[in-house]
């Protein structure tokens, strides 16, 4: 490590280094640098094969195992949640041995986080986990463990008549956030939920 990778990564922080500079930090010797890029910007089971053929791979396929635990860890209790990817991060860990539930977090004061206990994602469901929790902003993280998280029309649907019940008793609903094997999509980012993608209504 140089000392300004030493001052920078002390200074800036991890995020800001290049990604050859993170790399030679989780032991990836200079020659196979390139590989190793290479097999990063795969997806799936493909990186996983192309990074355990480096000679480096196994420290390479720890830092990834590690950075996936810690964007995966759940925000703690009071923590805004400021955009779709904290929904994905207080959702994911909870969906991990429960193919059959959806969480109905709630964002008024603090954080609350409300089982909704269901295949699909029914209104009433969802005003009683809302209104139980004494909130009126809310956003839903929804288990697409085993599928991708692409929004389908029956999705938009959903949306609709969420958002009709949500107004009908005061509750804003912000966001739907899918979580499947690929990550996760925002519909009110993807502008299937009412609002501009730059709204800042989860601040």
């Amino acid at each position: 490590m140089t000392s300004r990778t030493k001052r920078d990564i002390t200074a800036l922080g991890a995020h800001c280094l290049p990604t050859r500079e993170l790399l030679a930090l989780a032991g990836v010797q200079h020659d196979e640098a390139r590989a190793a890029e290479e097999a990063l910007s795969l997806v799936g089971a493909a990186r996983d094969v192309a990074v355990r053929a480096l000679r480096s791979g196994p420290r390479l396929a720890a830092a990834l195992e590690l950075g996936r635990r810690a964007w995966m860890l759940p925000s703690p209790a009071g923590r805004r949640v400021r955009a779709p990817v904290d929904v994905a991060a207080i959702c994911a860990p909870r969906f991990v041995n429960d193919d059959a539930m959806d969480i109905t977090i709630a964002l008024d004061r603090r954080l609350t986080v409300a089982k909704a206990t269901s295949t699909a994602l029914e209104p009433a469901l969802v005003l009683r986990a809302t209104l139980g929790a004494g909130v009126t902003r809310v956003v839903i993280g929804v288990n697409r463990r085993g599928r991708r998280a692409v929004p389908t029309v029956d999705d938009a649907k959903m949306a609709e008549q969420l958002q009709a019940a949500c107004a009908l008793v005061d509750v804003t609903l912000l966001d739907i956030v899918l979580l499947g094997d690929d990550g996760f999509a925002s519909l009110f980012r993807l502008g299937i939920l009412p609002g501009h993608p730059r709204d800042q209504r989860y601040r």
